[in-house]
């Protein structure tokens, strides 16, 4: 018999090798360019900071992240610490080290609810056909990165290199072979799972690669499991000296706006 694929919580769920100490086995086939998805380093390290408080009344809210160099297939270690433990709000630090190198680094804060005022914020999502009513992109699209197989993309905005005045793009967003209830991982990995509203705005392919990637959480995810995509939205909102920002919206298919997202991308040529 086949062994069915593993999820994409399992691969990005790292091992408690100790304290403040977890190993994770970077698997082949997620490779972004030179190093492995951004989004599945981040993802694992969200998931090992959340393992290290290990206290669910502390929901975490945000994270930024730094992908200082490429996190290669093969084992890795994952580092973590309390920087400060409040009344209400804790901040852990986690980092992903390869041949003695630290390869990402994340900071994730977690925060005790302050009243109960209603939900607000002033995002308003765009116009979007169903996702049952949107065609999924062939796993072996031409010039596609490698990891983009294990997750299903409908694309509903412009494609890349298709030369438009607006860099913006959107479409429906979720891992394959995921089970079980969305948590921040998840989020993570969806969040830069879609490519650079850049793309739209070039004629040809170009190499980019993220160094810095921040994500806040702005609802609950109560009721979403694993078969519930995302709709991803992102804007390119700065651009100079080979560097861009990009900002990104992820909302449920209910309507909520899961989170905000923000990546600075370097232009390499």
């Amino acid at each position: 018999m086949l062994t069915p694929p593993k999820s994409f919580r399992e691969l990005t769920t790292p091992i408690t090798a100790g304290p403040c100490r977890y190993d994770l086995e970077v698997p082949s086939g997620w490779l972004q360019g030179r190093g492995t998805f951004g989004g599945f380093v981040l993802a694992a390290l969200t998931r090992a900071a959340e393992s290290h408080l290990a206290d669910p009344s502390w929901p975490l809210r945000s994270i930024n992240g730094e992908l200082c160099g490429p996190t290669v297939p093969g084992p890795a270690v994952l580092l973590t610490e309390t920087l400060r433990a409040g009344g209400l709000v804790a901040v852990v630090a986690a980092r992903l080290v390869q041949e003695g190198e630290v390869r990402a680094h994340l900071v994730a804060t977690f925060a005790r609810p302050r009243g109960a005022a209603a939900p607000w914020h002033a995002a308003t999502p765009i116009e979007r056909p169903d996702w049952a009513d949107t065609a999924a992109m062939p796993v072996d699209a031409a010039g596609a990165p490698e990891f983009v197989k294990h997750f299903e993309l409908r694309n509903t905005g412009p494609w890349p290199f298709s030369r438009e005045e607006d860099p913006i793009a959107h479409g429906w967003v979720r891992p394959r072979h995921e089970t079980g209830d969305v948590d921040a991982g998840f989020v993570v990995g969806c969040a830069d799972g879609w490519w650079p509203a850049l793309f739209t705005v070039l004629e040809d392919p170009k190499p980019i690669a993220t160094v810095t990637f921040t994500l806040d959480l702005t609802s609950s995810l109560d009721g979403l499991d694993g078969e519930s995509p995302l709709f991803s939205v992102s804007r390119v909102v700065s651009r100079r000296e080979g560097y861009a920002v990009e900002a990104r919206e992820l909302w449920a298919p209910d309507g909520r706006l899961v989170a905000l997202s923000q990546q600075t991308y370097v232009i390499i040529r």
